[in-house]
């Protein structure tokens, strides 16, 4: 009989433990479909030849949408919504050029249709579309490594109204947490706000990075296997927690011991995940994604839906962050090929059977965000 009770308490508590995060509550309401509207092409044929890219990344200005990608010889393209929209950055300071070039990790994050910051290591560059440097700094001397080989995308964030940027990085140089920081694009003084966070938080024998979310004078802090937000008002950075979690969670397999890192990267392209938090401003909504588990390298002919394809559900919140609903996004998402614009969702079509690479457009699906 003593064992019984045993057994069942262990049932109990291993049944508690499977919960999201102690409770974190899903959205109540669920649709199976969002709303669809006219599809955004990218036109890219102004710079066809100029072959792969190293990193690309969405943003948008004066209510235009424009990606920006690097090639492998560290020339940026910017291109918009028609072939005219499109500009190639070429650096005309060769100094400076040099000096990001030797170094392979090279970070970069379109602010408008004409500031891009460059970072790698200690370095900081701030240039315009037509490759003149406009501001420089090595910081070298007092924080090494500062962008982490190359931060970009969701691991920073540009506040237009500070007119600063927010990372984070060792500036404690305590080694257990990441500490944010602000750098201001006037002189590139850097800050450390005070706040720190758990250096790439240990979910399941994996790392993840924190990423970060600005509005409204608020930062957000998400992580891709995190079902809460943890939120922070810039000035006081006084810090809330919030549930931010979907109807489709499942918990992440946790890796077994001993597996080499072939096998340890094929588990991680199966397991679900968190998409960073962002904003619409249009709306005054926030939406999360989740992406679902997956089979690996299920049977297809396109290599990037077979590796990277992934079933998806998006979470709406409203301005107080109250969840609203969630809802199923039709067709398979490239999680890389995800963008807002101030009011609607978009994401990179992918087709199982489509093996052709299409280099003079790039179709997104426009979703509509109730």
């Amino acid at each position: 009989m003593k064992s019984l009770w045993i057994w069942a308490i262990i049932f109990i508590l291993t049944s508690c433990a499977a919960i999201p995060k102690f409770g974190c509550q899903a959205p109540n309401k669920v649709v199976e479909k969002v709303q669809y509207s006219e599809d955004l092409i990218l036109r890219t044929s102004k710079y066809v030849e100029l072959g792969m890219v190293k990193y690309r990344h969405y943003f948008m200005d004066q209510n235009k949408m424009f990606r920006a990608e690097m090639t492998t010889k560290n020339e940026i393209i910017i291109y918009g919504q028609v072939p005219e929209d499109a500009k190639l950055v070429v650096f005309k300071d060769s100094v400076l050029l040099n000096e990001f070039v030797s170094n392979e990790y090279l970070g970069f994050k379109a602010l408008t249709s004409n500031l891009l910051l460059l970072m790698s290591g200690a370095k900081m560059a701030l240039v315009n579309v037509d490759g003149e440097l406009l501001l420089y700094r090595d910081f070298s001397s007092s924080h090494e490594n500062i962008f982490f080989n190359g931060i970009f995308g969701n691991d920073l964030a540009y506040s237009k109204e500070r007119n600063s940027i927010f990372l984070f990085n060792d500036y404690t140089k305590k080694g257990f947490n990441l500490d944010l920081c602000e750098i201001s694009l006037k002189d590139f003084h850097l800050s450390w706000t005070g706040v720190s966070a758990p250096h790439g938080v240990l979910n399941y024998g994996y790392y993840s990075l924190p990423e970060i979310c600005i509005s409204n004078n608020s930062l957000f802090i998400s992580y891709p296997y995190d079902s809460y937000v943890y939120k922070y008002e810039i000035g006081d950075w006084k810090k809330s927690k919030i549930c931010a979690s979907s109807t489709y969670f499942e918990a992440m397999a946790p890796a077994i011991k001993g597996w080499n890192l072939t096998e340890r990267m094929d588990h991680r392209f199966t397991q679900p995940f968190y998409s960073n938090i962002y904003y619409l401003p249009k709306n005054n909504k926030y939406i999360r994604l989740y992406y679902k588990r997956k089979e690996l390298f299920e049977d297809c002919v396109n290599q990037m839906y077979r590796t990277y394809g992934r079933e998806a559900s998006v979470i709406v919140f409203d301005s107080n962050f109250e969840q609203l609903y969630e809802g199923n996004l039709a067709e398979r998402v490239f999680p890389s090929g995800v963008f807002v614009d101030s009011s609607d969702l978009y994401f990179l079509q992918l087709s199982c059977n489509n093996i052709e690479y299409n280099a003079d457009k790039f179709s997104y699906k426009h979703v509509q965000i109730q």
